[in-house]
């Protein structure tokens, strides 16, 4: 029986780097929705190396014969992979693919493992926080070239789309340069992708060719660390951490204005055992205004304070003379300005705070 895909509209071998070459086509998600899509076809001497594979003409496989021989066939990404069979057939090929990976027709011959590649000098990279399985291979090429398949995707065209794909395409954020797109970043697990991406950008590459567009040559690492920065931003320099001490040295001279712009965003969530209470400048002002305007100010004391970024923060409230009056955990979710989310559970026992909105 075969599990071969019918063959969709695409169009011909493009050179984009000496030894990198790309085949645009397309993929059917739904009756009258076609997506991009595009192959990847690294070169070594005569040997060739497929990656995000597309069932191809006899024309198109002429002129991939006109390259070399496929020797090796890749699938980066979970979401990837129809293709995968009848090209590993049609060319004989090993077939490389995460743990655990399959596709119907085509057994995997070798695993993808963070360091390793078919290809000399160049390195897999596991995007270890996915909830399915994804990777991206690193080439030493011209500066460095990064392969992805569905991580990040330069839709920045509708070649090979129907006018119901770029509807789609469009209407689901798919349509950026070097983006990491909503439905699949939300899919994979959102926040839990950071530190995969930080991994990433670490790594030197100029050009990028992703499972999805065109390829991205000259300021690819530019353009995917802006969408990084955009999608989960970092506090500036001195750090969460200073943020905090600067907004106790507030709460101490009873500065709450300071306090308040020290560590929330603008738009912080503050939540109080698990129940939202306030949210933005003007109403976490408010929440905090009784504690300022007492006739018994107290001071603030971090007992314990655990991250670099993200902080879980046992502190408790001493009234004057030093006696405590009240402990309590806090865990704080930190963007570009402040605090994002804030949770704060009024023991120091941290007992409740999974399933908190903080916690996920």
């Amino acid at each position: 029986m075969s599990h071969d895909t019918p063959q969709t509209p695409h169009g011909p071998v493009e050179q984009v780097l000496p030894d990198l070459f790309i085949v645009r086509g397309s993929f059917r998600m739904a009756p009258l929705v076609r997506i991009p899509r595009t192959m990847c076809v690294v070169r070594r001497g005569r040997a060739l190396t497929v990656l995000n594979a597309v069932r191809v003409s006899p024309e198109v496989e002429a002129g991939l014969a006109a390259l070399g021989e496929v020797r090796h066939v890749v699938r980066l990404g979970h979401l990837h992979g129809c293709d995968d069979a009848w090209t590993v057939r049609r060319h004989g090929a090993r077939y490389w693919s995460l743990p655990g990976e399959r596709v119907a027709g085509a057994e995997p011959t070798d695993a993808i493992v963070d360091g390793e590649s078919p290809l000399p000098g160049a390195s897999f990279i596991v995007l270890r926080g996915a909830r399915l399985p994804e990777a991206a291979l690193l080439l030493p090429d011209e500066g460095g070239s990064l392969i992805t398949c569905d991580a990040v995707q330069n839709v920045v065209d509708d070649a090979f789309a129907s006018s119901g794909g770029a509807l789609v395409a469009r209407a689901l954020g798919f349509r950026r340069p070097c983006g990491v797109v909503p439905m699949w970043r939300l899919r994979q697990g959102g926040r839990r992708l950071a530190p995969d991406f930080d991994r990433l950008l670490q790594r030197p590459f100029e050009n990028l060719v992703s499972g999805h567009g065109p390829a991205c040559l000259g300021d690819a690492h530019a353009r995917v660390a802006a969408e990084v920065g955009r999608l989960w931003p970092r506090l500036p320099h001195p750090g969460a951490r200073q943020a905090l001490e600067r907004a106790r040295v507030c709460w101490n001279r009873g500065d709450l204005d300071g306090y308040v712009r020290a560590l929330y965003s603008p738009n912080a969530r503050l939540w109080s055992n698990g129940h939202p209470i306030a949210q933005g400048h003007a109403q976490i002002r408010a929440f905090y205004g009784p504690m300022f305007t007492g006739e018994a100010p107290t001071t603030l004391v971090f007992d314990d304070v655990v991250g670099d970024e993200d902080l879980a923060v046992r502190f408790h409230l001493e009234a004057h003379g030093g006696a405590p009056v009240a402990a309590g955990l806090t865990l704080l979710r930190f963007d570009e300005g402040g605090v994002a989310e804030r949770w704060t559970h009024t023991t120091a026992a941290p007992a409740s705070a999974p399933g908190s909105p903080v916690v996920k």
